[in-house]
């Protein structure tokens, strides 16, 4: 091949982080340089790479491997914004967790990478090495520090299961080779349209390989212990980050190739969504512990984006309503994990949802962000959480699945009792007198205040979003 610059245009982005991560890595190892250059520099490249995308987005492929085009622009740029907040996160507390900040952060920026190419494959094999880049520095960041048992109990668990969901995928992308004879997106789309027994298996294995990465039911045990084991900052990036890349790559999928057999996969993914908010909700009706609650959320809000990927079956907006959904809610997590950062209930990080009791009379500010979050995450009007659901809900409908939707609204009913579970003890509870609640002096409130901000704001105007999600999901069909 003679490559020129305008085909490695779609490429640029990836290749950019991970010379970043390059010298971040070098700048640590024998420069001995400390957390602020690290994480500095960590910056200044994730800003340089989004600044690229932003202002000239690549087109064309790379050799029919990597896209371009306003939908890779659209999933990259929701990534990379993910990816400079979880820095300034994550930096706030390495020096606590006793991590090398040049370790972390080199591992950081290569999940980046992966997760950048999961946004860009048009091929599977580039779609299954960019998944493996990205888990295996997940499976890295998460065994952080070393000498904690809890953090190599969740690196364990994240390993095997990520194993295992491997394996399904690959098997699946295998399956579809058989029925097609490429690994294209686009020409094994033209192999499995008949719907033989191959291209169907395929599928099926395609799908259970995802189901296991965005930590749907039944596929979904991992998903609270290993955010309860890892440190909240890795929690954070992982619950953000890899929802986006995952959705962003299986968006593409179902558009390019598995669109046509719809009503084949349709009514068992439907039917997978509609437990997993099920399972999702009423899993964290019983947690105490905050991280665990959050990931049985996490764990409801996969079946949320799932009925977007059903609402594709007939292309009236399904992609772009799950675009709009998983870059707003990416946001709202990270803003919630980050306010468990931020705050310091005598000395440590809350742990228990009894922790936060009276914080409002204690940190008001922190306490506001924190609602303006859970009801973000709840559904509730005037918020970016309910203009997501919404249309999610409507492309659901629109595309036959009225059962589905009324259960998502079911379930959004019941998710607010243990999210305004927390204003309550927020609010309406007294802090014992011998708690006092300090607030981190870093960024990390400003940067929880701006998850905060952007999540009323996008509620309140949805409009700009959801046009720019609107084109990057046309630029597909």
């Amino acid at each position: 091949m003679n490559l020129t610059l305008v085909d490695l245009q779609p490429v640029l982005p990836a290749i950019l982080v991970a010379l970043t991560a390059f010298v971040v890595l070098l700048a640590g190892a024998f420069a001995g340089s400390g957390l602020a250059v690290c994480r500095n520099i960590a910056t200044a490249g994730l800003g340089a790479t989004l600044s690229l995308i932003l202002v000239a987005p690549a087109t064309g492929s790379l050799g029919g491997t990597i896209a371009g085009g306003a939908y890779s622009a659209f999933v990259q740029a929701s990534i990379l914004v993910v990816a400079i907040l979880a820095v300034w996160l994550s930096a706030a507390r390495l020096d606590d967790d006793r991590v090398y900040p040049h370790e972390f952060f080199t591992l950081m920026l290569f999940c980046v990478v992966g997760m950048m190419g999961l946004a860009t494959a048009e091929e599977a094999i580039s779609l299954f090495v960019a998944l493996e880049i990205m888990s295996v520095a997940l499976y890295g960041l998460c065994a952080m520090p070393r000498t904690d048992p809890r953090r190599q109990e969740a690196a364990i668990k994240y390993f095997i299961t990520g194993a295992f969901s491997s394996a399904f995928l690959l098997f699946g992308i295998a399956l579809l080779y058989g029925a097609s004879g490429s690994t294209t997106l686009v020409l094994m789309a033209k192999g499995v349209a008949d719907g033989g027994l191959l291209a169907l298996m395929g599928a099926a294995f395609f799908f259970v390989g995802f189901l296991f990465k965005v930590g749907a039911a039944p596929f979904h045990m991992w998903s609270p212990d290993v955010y309860q084991g890892a440190t909240t900052s890795v929690t954070a990036f992982m619950a953000a980050g890899v929802k986006i890349a995952a959705f962003g790559a299986l968006g593409r999928v179902v558009a390019i190739t598995l669109g046509g057999l719809s009503d084949s996969w349709a009514p068992g993914v439907a039917l997978v969504a509609g437990f997993t908010m099920v399972v999702g909700n009423l899993g964290a009706l019983a947690q105490t512990d905050l991280k665990r609650l959050l990931a049985f959320s996490s764990v409801a809000h996969a079946g949320y984006m799932l009925a977007g990927i059903v609402g594709m079956s007939d292309r009236r907006g399904g992609l772009e309503a799950l675009l709009f959904y998983v870059s707003t809610y990416a946001i709202t997590n990270l803003g919630a994990f980050g306010l468990l950062i931020a705050i310091r209930r005598n000395g440590r990080e809350p742990a228990l949802t009894t922790d936060l009791t009276g914080l409002s009379r204690r940190r008001p500010a922190l306490a506001a962000m924190l609602t303006v979050l859970l009801i973000s995450l709840t559904g509730v009007p005037v918020s970016a959480g309910f203009v997501g659901k919404f249309h999610l809900f409507k492309a659901a409908v629109a595309s036959g699945y009225s059962g589905l939707a009324a259960v998502g609204v079911l379930m959004s009913v019941v998710s607010a009792f243990y999210y305004l579970r927390l204003v309550v003890l927020m609010y309406m509870e007294e802090p014992q007198d011998d708690v006092e609640f300090a607030t981190e002096s870093g960024v990390v409130p400003s940067l929880v205040a701006f998850a905060a901000a952007l999540t009323f704001g996008l509620g309140l105007f949805p409009g700009i979003l959801m046009a720019v999600a609107r084109a990057a999901a046309n630029s597909l069909f």
